[in-house]
């Protein structure tokens, strides 16, 4: 078989933290979030000749951020609460021997 196709899923967890450090105990203070991430990703595979293939494909990956409150003594806000997506592409030479 001369192409492949492959499509996949990702999901996950994450922490992330952020800290924030000033002169003023107003602004000083940190928060943390986890946050889910979730993705798709398709490709294919074209055999050129015997043992080397090119491979190419696509990945986008989202995560919804949450923004970090309750920052210090003034209970601040940082960021917002959005999602982001983030899409890739990639290309690759393969050999097997």
């Amino acid at each position: 078989e001369r192409v492949s196709l492959w499509v996949g899923a990702t999901a996950g967890l994450f922490r992330d933290k952020y800290e924030l450090t000033t002169e003023s105990a107003d602004s000083t203070g940190s928060d943390t979030n986890t946050l889910f991430v979730y993705g798709a990703t398709a490709g294919a595979s074209v055999k050129l000749v015997k043992g080397l293939t090119l491979d190419a494909g696509v990945r986008v990956l989202a995560v919804k951020q949450d923004a970090y409150e309750g920052i210090g003594a003034a209970n601040l806000t940082i960021g917002r609460s959005t999602t982001y997506a983030r899409p890739s592409v990639s290309l690759a030479l393969g050999y097997t021997w």
